[in-house]
């Protein structure tokens, strides 16, 4: 890694000992896009956008878990690199969609490994290498929240600040938003929150990447507002989804940090989630065996009998056995006659009971 001032300049690289010329950082801002007459007319827009993931599938199995698999750090840096210089080579969409992906999974595991200097040189190199405005936004939008994460507010607003905050792709626009949502809850503005992403849910379209930090984002500022009841009201709903979600939540709520999300309203939407969660996840009760029918009870064991002497009664017809001259298949036949006359009695009386 070469550490290089913003302006430029010459810098040694620690591996191989050249000497490189580097320019300088560009800060202009993103290029506007297309201004819409009203806000609710973009609004609708965003909203009726499709949301396609373009990302190749073994760049998208990398962002599962925040973290990538162990051992492969090397090997993603060195896919990163190559990705990095098709995009140099060919300037294509294809190439930037790689190269996002696999930069969005390196940033994940660098956030997770807290290594926050290795995590803005792989987002700085992004941020020049990439073409497409809207994914130039989101790697500002990752810089802005990297600094947010080290308490360096003025350079989170810095990186902002070079966002178009009218973008038409929704995942662009949520990005921004909900960047610019935390960035005003840290700076004691919910009102501000509250602006970017809406007071209640779905006010104002947001990518799906983007909902649940935006959820919870939405009811902290209602919390700090003084609005306590409103938030317990959306943060129960939020955790009355699944267990799964509810479980998210909380890990969210844990890890924010000096974000310190929802902490006046999470104990109280744990309190109304709870009992309902339990009694949702509990067993279908099992239906009562009903007890065997009596006549039934009645009537087996004369059955039973008379199924063992009817088959006795054909083993010895086969056999031709014979007893003091008699045949004894005969005699068993009969025997099965007798014993089947009581069943057949108790099974008709009970028939003529029922009905």
């Amino acid at each position: 890694m070469v550490t290089v001032p913003v302006e430029g300049g010459a810098a040694r690289c620690d591996v191989c000992a050249l000497e490189i010329q580097f320019a300088p950082r560009n800060d202009s801002p993103l290029a506007e896009g297309q201004r819409h007459d009203t806000q609710a007319w973009r609004r609708e827009l965003l909203r009726q956008q499709p949301l396609p993931d373009e990302t190749p599938a073994d760049v998208r199995v990398l962002r599962t878990g925040g973290r990538l698999p162990a051992g492969t750090e090397a090997e993603v840096l060195e896919r990163w690199q190559l990705a990095r210089a098709a995009v140099d080579a060919t300037g294509s969409h294809e190439a930037d969609v790689r190269f996002l992906g696999l930069t969005l999974a390196l940033a994940d595991h660098l956030v997770a490994v807290d290594d926050n200097l290795e995590l803005r040189a792989v987002l700085e190199t992004a941020l020049e290498t990439l073409t497409a405005p809207q994914y130039q936004q989101l790697i500002l939008v990752r810089l802005a929240r990297a600094a947010m994460h080290v308490d360096d507010l003025p350079s989170a607003e810095d990186w902002l600040l070079r966002c178009y905050p009218h973008a038409d792709e929704l995942r662009a626009d949520s990005a921004y938003r909900v960047a610019a949502a935390e960035l005003a809850l840290r700076s004691g503005k919910p009102e501000v929150v509250l602006e970017m992403i809406g007071s209640e849910v779905g006010e104002w379209p947001l990518h799906p990447d983007e909902r649940l930090l935006a959820a919870l984002l939405r009811v902290s500022a209602h919390e700090r507002r003084g609005h306590v009841d409103k938030a317990v009201q959306l943060l129960s709903e939020l955790m009355a989804i699944s267990p799964e979600q509810a479980e998210l939540v909380e890990t969210c709520i844990r890890d924010s940090g000096e974000l310190r999300l929802c902490q006046r309203s999470f104990a109280l939407a744990r309190d109304v989630t709870e009992p309902s969660m339990r009694s949702s996840q509990l067993p279908a009760p099992t239906p009562p065996r009903s007890a065997p029918d009596p006549v039934l009870r009645r009537a087996l064991p004369w059955c039973g009998s008379c199924v063992v002497v009817a088959l006795a009664a054909a083993w010895a017809h086969t056999t031709l056995w014979m007893v003091a001259g008699r045949r004894v298949d005969v005699l068993l036949l009969g025997a099965a006659l007798l014993l089947a006359l009581p069943a057949g009695v108790i099974l008709l009386r009970g028939g003529q009971q029922a009905g």
